[in-house]
């Protein structure tokens, strides 16, 4: 054995080991430290679609005009219907958004609401583009702790009436049906999964259909990340369907008008197409 050779490779080694843990101390000096937060949302007390629509709205934001964004965690929210003590811990987890640490929150400038501010920025087709990177960035941290959750062909959401909410933007069966069946003719062979609340004889349009399943009163957490990973999503006029929409890879059919802007690449159903007769896809 050549004793000079086998110590100058040990050093030569040691040497190489040296500048590559110099080189992730660099790496790792120059990223944003988990703990940074430049700026965070508004709080607001109504329901989780409108809550994380303008969470998803601050962050894109923050990432246009070039700071780190860090979500507050909501404190209070509607459509608790279980008063269940961990709702709100449940909902914080669901969303699983970079919090950054409380001391760097409470130094963190607080945004007002920029959900009309996405809606003007996605005016521009230009924009779009832009957009749509800071949403997929959003979706692989929404969807990172999800690993189980099932991808299912077509979701529908179909709003109700509800104890927190009496506003008449209701889907109508009718009209659900009409966009159901435009989607059935390329997705023949595909299942639709109703999403609602209420019991199931105030859906009797979707009864006695192998195509369609009901998945009603459904815990959120499960009604939420199946409509985001869904193939094709159907959305109501709701902020719920909406914001799921937003970080959403499958094809989305959204419904007009609507009080939010819609990305250019979405598909759109009129709310006054509806079908004739009491059978849903025949």
């Amino acid at each position: 054995m050549n004793f000079f050779k086998f110590f100058r490779d040990r050093r030569e080694s040691r040497r190489l080991s040296k500048i590559l843990l110099l080189a992730l101390v660099l790496t790792y000096a120059l990223r944003p430290n988990a703990t940074q937060c430049e700026v965070t949302q508004k709080l607001q007390y109504d329901g989780f679609g409108s809550q994380f629509q303008n969470i998803i709205s601050t962050a894109v934001f923050a990432h246009v005009t070039g700071r780190v964004f860090c979500m507050t965690p909501i404190h209070e929210m509607e459509h608790n219907y279980d008063h269940r003590k961990g709702f709100i811990n449940e909902v914080n987890a669901l969303m699983n958004m970079h919090t950054g640490t409380k001391r760097a929150r409470d130094k963190a400038q607080v945004l007002g609401f920029k959900k009309d501010w996405l809606d003007e920025f996605l005016l521009s087709p230009e924009n779009n583009t832009e957009a749509q990177e800071v949403l997929a960035t959003l979706r692989r941290r929404f969807l990172k702790d999800k690993s189980r959750a099932r991808r299912i062909p077509v979701a529908v959401h179909v709003r109700r009436l509800n104890a927190h909410d009496t506003r008449e933007t209701v889907s109508y069966d009718h009209t659900v049906c009409k966009v159901m069946r435009t989607v059935a003719r390329n997705h023949s062979k595909s299942t639709f999964h109703i999403f609602s609340q209420g019991p199931s004889s105030e859906f009797k349009m979707y009864h006695n259909d192998s195509r369609i399943i009901l998945r009603l009163n459904e815990p959120l957490n499960v009604t939420f990340t199946e409509m985001v990973l869904a193939n094709v999503l159907i959305s109501a006029t709701s902020s719920l369907s909406y914001a799921a929409a937003l970080i959403s890879e499958g094809q989305v059919w959204a419904p007009e008008p609507f009080w939010h802007t819609y990305p250019s690449h979405w598909n759109t159903y009129a709310v006054s197409d509806t079908i004739n007769g009491s059978k849903c896809l025949t």
